[in-house]
């Protein structure tokens, strides 16, 4: 396989528009490890906005985003993705909740919606979700699932609504993110669930639709499959805080670049590969 090197830039942080919500218990812990370690290692992805090249739009690394505001950064080092490069695949995460009864958190859902949920055949609950006619679902340990239907409303206002619904419930509960959504396999992993809701999948110009009026996706219903991605990029955050003209901290860059590529000190993986150092 050809070995492509992913588009790596330093931009204004200003100029980083989020599609979702940052997650505060991460973003402060997440700080700490950047100024302990003194490098920033894994750029957010952005992808320019067609309607305005020099405003990007985070696809994944909202957290990060939030802490190089917080951290005062002028710049930030970014992966740049293009829109029609073929190189993006947006998928849904789903939330497995614990820490209250599944009663408990059916009656959080449906106060959040105003609304009753009706139960559903998994196959064609799970049919509607992708179809997005369906608002989304929530899954029991008992093995019933319970959908919400999509009620005719705009991206913005169907994004409201689910806003409602993650907000209430992590008042009460505590969230994983998983890609599971049989609840025979939550089951395995989490014994003392709650629930598991399930959100549908998006579009990439739907999202940026929604980013560029200003509004946010809820935290942690989006994820980017990035082709390639770069990760584990031990780029001193000095050079990130520099008071030095953009153009010459890009050029910095691009030899830090050239110099990791000529001592052979950046690798390729083809094949999936999974992390145990996070």
């Amino acid at each position: 396989m050809e070995f492509v090197l992913p588009t790596l830039r330093i931009v204004p942080t200003e100029r980083l528009i989020p599609h979702e919500h940052a997650d505060e218990s991460r973003t402060h812990p997440l700080i700490r490890r950047i100024r302990a370690a003194g490098v920033f290692r894994d750029p957010p992805v952005v992808m320019p906005f067609p309607q305005d090249p020099t405003r990007y739009l985070v696809l994944d690394g909202a957290n990060r985003t939030a802490a190089c505001r917080l951290m005062g950064l002028p710049h930030a080092l970014v992966q740049v993705v293009e829109p029609d490069a073929g190189a993006v695949q947006v998928f849904s995460w789903n939330h497995v909740v614990w820490g209250l009864d599944p009663d408990a958190l059916r009656a959080e859902v449906e106060g959040a919606l105003g609304r009753g949920l009706e139960p559903l055949d998994y196959p064609e609950a799970e049919a509607r979700l992708d179809a997005q006619e369906a608002l989304l679902l929530l899954a029991l340990p008992n093995g019933q699932y319970l959908w919400a239907p999509r009620r005719n409303l705009d991206l913005v206002a169907w994004l409201q609504e689910l806003s409602w619904v993650v907000e209430a419930y992590l008042r009460r509960g505590h969230v994983d993110r998983t890609g599971l959504r049989r609840t025979e396999e939550v089951s395995r992993s989490y014994p003392r669930w709650a629930g598991l809701v399930l959100f549908p999948r998006f579009q990439v110009q739907q999202v940026l639709e929604v980013a560029w009026q200003g509004y946010k996706f809820p935290a942690g219903l989006t994820r980017f499959k990035i082709t390639p991605r770069a990760l584990r990029l031990p780029y001193p955050l000095e050079e990130l805080a520099a008071e030095r003209p953009l153009e010459e901290k890009n050029r910095r860059l691009q030899a830090w670049l050239a110099e990791r590529l000529r001592a052979k000190a950046v690798r390729f993986y083809a094949e999936p590969t999974v992390l145990f150092d996070e």
